[in-house]
């Protein structure tokens, strides 16, 4: 009998559960919509526990289960409106705040003609590497 996935805990063949905190596969993930005008909120995440809207295009995430040390691997990508904002590239980037149990992201917007800080963005997709604690 194959592993099966019960009430959110994975299982092998014989019910006892498995152990993924030594495993490599992405530890945490967010995808989310931070509209301006609106609180963010996420479309999807695994491992977070909160997101908090500090300023425009910044916001603190927290996770439910911590990383073992601040040491961690993280990336990600964020767009917006091309009508409102016109051609651009959103560069998403952790705040001098990352530590074992979350971090703070700031979303950069670059124009052809203009960089716009603090660009709040409707689809930020996150996600990170390490060793849970």
């Amino acid at each position: 009998m194959a592993g099966q996935l019960i009430a959110g805990t994975i299982v092998d063949a014989n019910g006892k559960p498995v152990d993924l905190t030594g495993q490599e596969g992405a530890k945490w993930q967010a995808n989310v919509n931070a509209t301006g005008g609106s609180a963010p909120v996420f479309r999807s995440s695994f491992n977070m526990s909160s997101l908090t809207d500090v300023a425009n295009g910044e916001y603190d995430f927290s996770f439910i289960q911590s990383m073992q040390d601040s040491d961690w691997s993280s990336g990600g990508c964020a767009g917006v409106d091309p009508i409102s904002y016109g051609s651009n590239l959103t560069i998403v980037q952790h705040h001098h705040t990352k530590t074992s149990s979350g971090f703070r992201m700031f979303n950069i917007g670059a124009q052809t003609t203009s960089v716009i800080f603090g660009l709040d963005s409707d689809h930020i997709s996150f996600f990170g590497f390490g060793r849970l604690a």
